[in-house]
């Protein structure tokens, strides 16, 4: 993004839209969050010490507020729904960016998530979406082995 004063990099920036897809998937059914919240949710993956990112504080908090600006006003990803809350553009973007980000996950967290998840209607498009991401047949077949025992 040459025209953001953001210091993330594409890449990053698809692992942050994750997380914060996810979130909202798991959290706030409606898919609506705060702007507040929102920029929480961003400081927390670039401020967390063990994740890839490990800002300081401070910059995290100025790189979730980028984040969310460059978005929104630049990308058009998340829109305005009300004064202060923001959602996807669309709900495919939010279901495969959620994927996504379960995708970068070990395993058993993402067999713990589809057992918990597998019934909920608002979740069949991100599942779907995650076992096509999954690389390998061994964990596409462990993933569907747990919506069969679940169901």
């Amino acid at each position: 993004m040459a025209t953001s004063p953001s210091t993330l990099q594409p890449a990053d920036e698809l692992k942050v839209f994750g997380a914060l897809a996810h979130h909202m998937l798991r959290d706030l059914p409606a898919g609506l969050i705060r702007t507040d919240e929102a920029e929480g949710v961003v400081r927390e993956v670039l401020d967390d010490k063990d994740g890839d990112f490990a800002l300081s504080r401070a910059d995290a908090r100025r790189e979730a507020q980028l984040f969310i600006d460059v978005g929104e006003a630049e990308l058009g990803l998340l829109v305005r729904r009300a004064p202060n809350e923001l959602g996807f553009l669309h709900r495919t973007f939010h279901d495969y960016l959620a994927a996504h980000h379960l995708s970068h996950t070990p395993l058993a967290e993402q067999k713990k998530t589809v057992e918990m998840y597998c019934t909920v209607p608002q979740w069949r498009e991100p599942i779907l979406c995650l076992l096509y991401l999954t690389v390998r047949q061994e964990d596409v077949a462990s993933l569907v082995g747990v919506m069969l025992a679940t169901a």
